[in-house]
This record gives structure tokens, C-alpha cells and sequence, in this order.
């Protein structure tokens, strides 16, 4: 199940595939300091699931699709076409790059033995684009 660090840091992958806070704040439609708490790990704030569902459908349905994931499904949309998917050697080009900054934002955060809130967050946001990847390639392959 999708827990709220997961929700908050699959919400932060959205903001940053949206292009930043102040367009994913439009597309949602809720002000952009709403948003801002939505996606903070501190606040007990979380995002209202019609703001949600409007901001998934402009960003490629990322929170659908690992939501899903999460729960132990996978989903293809009915009119995707098997020559529409990605090619293997591309999506194993974008999944190694993501799980090479997930790697090395994981090391710098563990240099000192220490892991900070804010160390977390930033593992915590590289780890959504390697599930996005992951999703890609498994598309690619079927």
C-alpha cells in the first residue's frame, strides 16, 4: 500500500514532470503554496484526490501507474500499441541513467553515516523516475 512519504515523494515526481510548482499549481488548479504543502514530508497536509486526479492526467498518469504498481498490478491503456512503446535499448539507456543518480544521491547522503531528513527526501525523489523507468522497459519488452 502506498504509504505517505510514498504519496509525497510520487506528488514531488509529478511536480517536477509538470516543469516546477507553479505550472503543476495551475494544471491542478489549487494555489501554488497549497501545493507546496502537499508535497513537504513535514506537513500533515496531502493533496485532495480531485486535485490529484487532474494533475495525474497531465503528466501521464505516473501516480495511477504506481499506485497500481504499489498495490501489485500493472496497467496498459487500451489504445496503446505495442509499435507506440519505447524501444528496449532506450529504455535501458533512461533506466540506468535514473538509477545512476539514485546511486550516487544514496552515497553522498550516507558519506558521513548520517542520513538527514532532507537526505531522505532526496533519495526518496530519485527512487519515482527508476519505477517510472522500470514501468517503461517493462512496456517496451511485452
Amino acid at each position: 500500500m502506498c504509504n505517505g512519504k510514498q504519496l509525497k515523494a510520487i506528488l514531488r515526481h509529478m511536480v517536477a514532470r509538470a516543469g516546477g510548482t507553479n505550472k503543476a499549481a495551475d494544471l491542478c488548479g489549487s494555489p501554488s503554496s497549497e501545493l507546496s504543502l502537499w508535497t513537504n514530508d513535514e506537513s500533515n497536509r496531502f493533496i485532495p484526490v480531485d486535485h490529484l486526479l487532474q494533475l495525474d492526467a497531465r503528466v501521464g498518469d505516473l501516480f495511477l501507474k504506481e499506485f497500481a504498481r504499489l498495490r501489485g498490478y500493472e496497467l496498459i491503456a487500451i489504445e496503446e500499441q505495442p509499435n507506440a512503446s519505447p524501444t528496449v535499448i532506450k529504455s535501458i539507456a533512461e533506466l540506468s541513467r535514473t538509477t545512476g543518480e539514485l546511486e550516487y544521491t544514496t552515497l553522498e547522503a550516507i558519506e558521513d553515516n548520517h542520513l538527514t531528513p532532507a537526505e531522505r527526501r532526496r533519495i526518496q525523489d530519485c527512487i519515482a523516475p527508476v519505477k517510472d523507468r522500470i514501468s517503461q522497459l517493462e512496456s517496451a519488452i511485452q
